[in-house]
């Protein structure tokens, strides 16, 4: 019920009281054994708040670390690619706003291995829009456009809810924007 008050409070743009309500769900499963159910519940109460914080804090909050330091230790129990997939990006957008850039490059890496091994192309192209984020970010302009290129030509209209719904951002636009600044930076405004 915690769980469904904060997804609730953040579907309603209520990111303190939906941070307040995962931090009370957290506590609660503390007393529960260990098991699978209790493992997915604690991920997904994680995700609410790390929601709640990057809104009320930024990405370069260093409460995120706990908090997706965790989250990546109950992916590594086994959890959907996907799922993985979301914590490893959240927490390399959390490194790279701390301008942590050596270590999101390398995050970047795995979630490119791992969209590999997934087949699934909105992975792929958000592992691209990673790796061409970080590229940009640690000056390797030319690997930058690359990436933000394939990033772009994978996009795809039918799909566009779906890209949306898993970054927040139409993927499409961000990448084609990050283009632009590594454009921009080689010398063609």
């Amino acid at each position: 019920y915690l769980a469904r008050a904060a997804e609730n409070a953040l579907q309603r743009s209520a990111h303190h009281e939906a941070a307040a309500l995962a931090r009370r769900g957290l506590r609660a499963l503390q007393g529960l054994p260990a098991s699978a159910e209790r493992d997915q519940r604690e991920l997904r109460l994680r995700m609410i708040l790390s929601v709640s914080l990057v809104v009320t804090k930024g990405f370069a909050a260093t409460d995120l670390e706990d908090v997706y330091g965790r989250a990546w230790d109950l992916c590594r129990g086994g959890c959907p690619i996907p799922d993985a997939f979301r914590v490893l990006r959240l927490m390399g957008l959390s490194h790279m706003f701390r301008a942590e850039l050596a270590t999101a490059h390398g995050i970047a890496e795995k979630l490119a291995d791992m969209a590999g091994e997934s087949d699934d192309p909105a992975l792929t192209m958000e592992a691209h829009r990673a790796l061409g984020g970080t590229c940009l970010e640690l000056g390797r302009l030319s690997d930058a456009l690359g990436h933000l290129e394939e990033a772009s030509s994978q996009y795809e209209a039918d799909r566009h809810a779906r890209y949306v719904a898993f970054t927040g951002h139409d993927p499409k636009v961000v990448s084609e924007c990050a283009a632009a600044r590594a454009l921009w930076a080689l010398g063609y405004p």
